[in-house]
């Protein structure tokens, strides 16, 4: 995790007193001469967090805190962006939802292929690596980025291949050395990856846990062990029941007998609870291969390693409450547990993380590690297969996260050598007697001049050269050659795997967008395979000035925003930083003047002079305390309409530019996640929500006054996002009733011609992961998908479509070619003519 921006939760606590109410008189651009009263009516207060400036126009001063201060990360927040939304008004995702909601999209996309005419496929465009640049902060020397990774297994016996599994991409696969890696679980039922094991025996079998038990809060639980006997190139998936809503930590393969497996499992995420719920998590044995399945330990499951030349000795690490937390064993294969007395080892507690590793060459020695949410790590030896425990010294590597990532590891090759991972990464030359903070740690040397991404979750070696292993983190992959000396990222060898939140195309070049990458920066991508990653934390929300494409603005957490002037080239801070913003708070661009900035929080904001000043408009939102905007849009009229949508469910409406809201009533009790308007008509304008067991899509032709499900036969599932697109000839529109209609899901791409009552997929070549964001180009005729673990993809919408399905499904996909798309910031439209390019 990279650095985040901690501000007060409370939605009413602000920085500083608001001022007094009153009209702020500006001469708007061009021939719109007039004030900003015409369209925004008195603007309340400035916002508190943002000095007022003199002259319009002038960049706000940068933040006084030091954006590399690593202890502002909010992992937290992820949790209320991604799982609090699927699960939310239930502290969890109901059972079984999301699997059911992919089994509908998938019948939907076997008719519309019936049907389809080849229009060709969806086509990743990376990033294939990050390159970090100067901006607002001095970027480390980590070398190109990827996303998460979670999961690390190399051929006991070919050291040309790796496997690979990223946080919420699937399972990678390189079998040249690291040159070059493929996808292998695009298709299958869950991207997300929590565990990679190689069969011993039969080193063509892998085994590869769906869910990622790390806590990370943006991970989908998993949906069972996909097991492959020919390398990764066909899967079948075990455990279905056992497995449908947890995650996989671990997968143990008996050493001599094939079909004997244990897996260790336990929860994605987390509940509103001080601990998890045990049910249907522990360790499960199958003899049959994995044909059946048996519970044999009951619990959250950090940990399994089994001895390498004894399958009669397993061991496993639970989390759960003071009694059975902690270290657990058995000798007769995990058929039956024993939870010895602490003997050496502390007293743990829910939230500790604690993981297990064996030495292979003396398989009588094991380490234990563990850590919580304080600054503290602390590691263990046994020498006597957890009869007795030795404490080791400490490795200053926790950084308050070891709740989130660590490891520990013994190589294969050398007793003496054991690494241990969490936001920075120390070794132990001498059996973990002592440790060497090598790179990344709170305190010095700087985890800014680490050679690797921080923030650790596995390791890998090679089988025979003892100088040759594999680093994953947050960050993505690395490669040292010489026992840790050097090191080489693999992030721009083909893995494409960046987890994403929102993206904003520009106006004229289809080689041009901005991206707002989870954990990992906002993004620029320029045509290249390799792009860049602009200043750091969480990106967020993005917006080109489509009058003036110079102009470019980037979010991360909490509406901290950063202008350019100069296409990209360089970055300025401008805040507003309000204290009462989301995690990932939305801002867009006036459709009307993009020379206007307006955000959300539990009220909104107006940036004028392109964001150089920044008031509050109206009152705040008449929502529950701690709700907070996730959604917004902007209709061009005068006054402004401004819709706004929250993480609790609440969609306001104003049609006097801010100055009084109206709640919307009967619409589902769900997180809102998009919001659109018809660029012809103010009144009319669509809302998605996420979670499960209500419609999806609303419509609404009176400015929210009355809302109707659109959400025909979508799958019941998350609609993350919604591009409209209008139609531009007359037989376009009485054929698509205006306009047509396209939503990014958890589970795939749809459209719809009839405003909602029918949908077809539109997921031809995607793989099976969330897409969080859809963007259209109207001078290209793209439709651009950012996921959440994929990377970013493109596809030609304009190209021939698939023809009607005749049974009633859906499904008119019809060509255009739009001139002109409302876009509000980060979707956008074709420019006027004459207008800066």
């Amino acid at each position: 995790m990279m650095i985040g921006r901690t501000l007060s939760r409370n939605p009413y606590t602000w920085a500083a007193a608001a001022v007094a109410a009153g009209a702020v008189l500006l001469t708007l651009p061009g021939d719109r001469a007039g004030s900003l009263q015409d369209a925004y009516p008195a603007p309340r207060s400035p916002v508190p967090n943002l000095a007022a400036h003199a002259e319009a126009g002038t960049a706000a001063p940068a933040r006084s805190e030091p954006a590399t201060a690593r202890d502002d990360d909010d992992p937290r927040g992820r949790q209320s962006l991604f799982y609090r939304r699927r699960a939310y008004p239930f502290d969890t995702i109901p059972h079984g939802a999301r699997l059911a909601a992919l089994e509908t999209a998938r019948r939907i996309r076997r008719e519309t292929e019936q049907h389809r005419r080849a229009e060709g496929l969806w086509t990743n465009i990376g990033p294939f690596g990050a390159d970090l640049v100067a901006g607002a902060w001095s970027p480390p020397a980590w070398g190109r980025t990827a996303g998460r990774i979670r999961a690390l297994a190399a051929h006991p016996t070919n050291p040309s291949v790796l496997y690979v599994g990223a946080a919420d991409g699937g399972l990678w696969k390189t079998s040249d050395g690291g040159q070059t890696f493929l996808p292998m679980t695009d298709q299958e039922v869950s991207l997300a990856t929590g565990a990679i094991a190689i069969d011993p025996s039969n080193p063509e079998t892998v085994y590869v846990g769906t869910g990622e038990m790390a806590l990370s809060a943006d991970s989908y639980y998993g949906a069972g062990v996909l097991k492959s006997t020919d390398s990764g190139s066909s899967w079948q998936r075990l455990g279905a029941t056992e497995f449908s809503q947890v995650a996989v930590a671990s997968i143990v393969v008996h050493p001599s007998a094939s079909g004997t497996l244990l897996v260790g499992t336990g929860s994605s995420c987390c509940t509103t609870g001080s601990t998890m719920p045990p049910e249907g998590k522990g360790v499960y044995r199958s003899t049959d291969a994995g044909a059946t399945w048996t519970q044999t330990l009951k619990g959250e499951m950090w940990s399994v390693v089994g001895d390498p030349t004894n399958g009669a000795f397993v061991y496993a690490s639970m989390r759960a409450d003071a009694t059975n937390a902690g270290f657990w064993k058995s000798t007769d294969g995990g058929q039956t547990w024993d939870h010895p007395r602490l003997n050496g080892l502390p007293v743990f507690t829910s939230f500790d993380y604690i993981r297990l590793a064996i030495d292979q060459r003396n398989p009588a020695t094991l380490f234990l590690s563990y850590g919580g949410s304080v600054n503290q790590k602390d590691s263990y030896r046994s020498t006597d297969s957890g009869a007795s425990w030795a404490k080791l010294s400490t490795a200053d590597i926790c950084g308050g996260q070891c709740w989130y990532d660590q490891y520990i590891a013994v190589h294969p090759l050398d007793s003496n050598q054991v690494f241990i991972g969490g936001i920075g990464w120390a070794r132990s030359t001498n059996g973990g007697d002592d440790w060497e903070t090598v790179f990344a740690t709170t305190n010095s040397p700087s985890w800014i001049d680490a050679p690797v991404h921080v923030d650790h979750h596995a390791i890998a070696f090679h089988p025979t050269d003892p100088s040759t292993f594999y680093l994953g983190n947050d960050g993505g992959l690395w490669r040292t050659t010489d026992n840790g000396q050097s090191w080489l990222s693999l992030n721009d060898r083909g893995l494409s795997i960046t987890q994403f939140y929102h993206v904003a195309l520009h106006p004229t070049s289809s080689d041009y967008m901005l991206a707002g990458a989870q954990d990992n920066s906002p993004h620029k991508y320029s045509g290249n395979a390799v792009w860049q990653a602009i200043a750091t934390g969480d990106g967020a929300f993005s917006a080109i000035n489509p009058a003036n494409p110079s102009i470019q603005y980037i979010s991360t957490q909490y509406l901290s925003l950063q202008r350019s002037t100069d296409h990209g080239g360089t970055w300025t801070s401008i805040g507003p930083d309000p204290a009462d913003a989301g995690f990932i708070a939305p801002f867009v661009l006036d459709p009307a003047d993009p020379s206007l900035v307006i955000g959300a929080t539990t009220r909104f904001l107006l940036g004028s002079n392109n964001g150089s000043d920044w008031t509050y408009l109206g009152d705040p939102w008449p929502v529950q305390e701690y709700d907070t905007a996730s959604a917004l849009a902007v209709a061009g009229s005068t006054p402004r309409t401004l819709y706004g949508g929250t993480d609790y469910g609440a969609v306001v409406v104003s049609t006097d530019g801010g100055q009084t809201m109206v709640a919307s009533s009967g619409l589902p009790d769900r997180s809102v996640t998009d919001l659109a308007v018809d660029t012809a008509d103010a009144n009319h304008a669509f809302v998605t929500f996420s979670g499960f067991g209500t419609g999806h899509v609303y419509r609404t032709t009176n400015a929210g006054q009355d809302w109707f499900n659109a959400s025909g036969n979508l799958p019941n599932g998350p609609v993350n996002s919604i591009v409209l697109v209008p139609a531009t000839t007359t037989a376009e529109a009485e054929a698509r009733a205006g306009m047509r209609l396209f939503v990014g899901t958890d589970v795939g791409v749809f459209v719809s011609e009839d405003l909602g009552a029918t949908w077809a997929d539109y997921s031809p070549g995607l793989p099976n992961v969330v897409v969080m964001e859809l963007a259209y180009s109207g001078s290209s005729g793209k439709l651009v998908a950012a996921t959440h673990g994929r990377g970013v993809w493109v596809f030609d919408a304009d190209a021939t479509p698939p023809v009607p399905v005749g049974n009633g499904t859906a499904m008119l996909i019809l060509a255009a070619t739009c001139a002109v798309l409302w876009l509000a910031g980060r979707r956008w439209r074709s420019p006027e003519p004459g207008a800066a390019a």
